[in-house]
């Protein structure tokens, strides 16, 4: 549910000039999700959202670049000095990585959002990502590879 309506907040603030939480509230209404203004608090700040001037001098919502960027660095730099090999087998995939760094990268899979991947579960060195058969493992294997810098 929460990242559904995290999904929903990127698409409301790319297609609305919103700028304040109770002009959110109001679009999420209206798209049928109740959520109370501490919810959209909590929200923004894990979306990282800042405001953004407009032409009239009042501010809006958007997605940092900067902070996209960063991220998308960041993930891809954990995962290119944690993991050692990435495997699949039937609709699974199992990723090798070094001792004690299986939840951070497992954290940066989920985080990709990949509509091929059903689900992930990490230990302390290998993490399993479940997918739907095995031509989507097949896929999620060569872009864990492609990410981590492996191919």
């Amino acid at each position: 549910m929460k990242r559904k309506r995290h999904l929903l907040i990127i698409s409301l603030i790319s297609e609305h000039h919103i700028s304040t939480q109770e002009e959110l509230l109001s679009y999420l209404s209206q798209n049928g999700v109740d959520v109370t203004q501490a919810t959209v608090s909590r929200d923004i700040k894990e979306l990282k959202l800042i405001k953004t001037p407009d032409s009239s001098g009042g501010y809006y919502y958007v997605v940092s670049d900067d902070i996209r960027e960063n991220s998308k660095n960041n993930r891809n730099s954990l995962l290119s000095s944690s993991i050692i090999d990435v495997k699949s087998a039937g609709n699974m995939v199992c990723v090798l990585c070094n001792p004690g760094s299986a939840q951070a990268v497992c954290f940066s899979i989920d985080e990709i959002k990949s509509e091929i991947i059903i689900g992930t579960i990490a230990g302390d060195d290998t993490i399993f990502v479940m997918c739907s058969n095995q031509h989507d493992a097949n896929e999620t294997c060569k872009m864990i590879k492609r990410l981590a810098e492996m191919e």
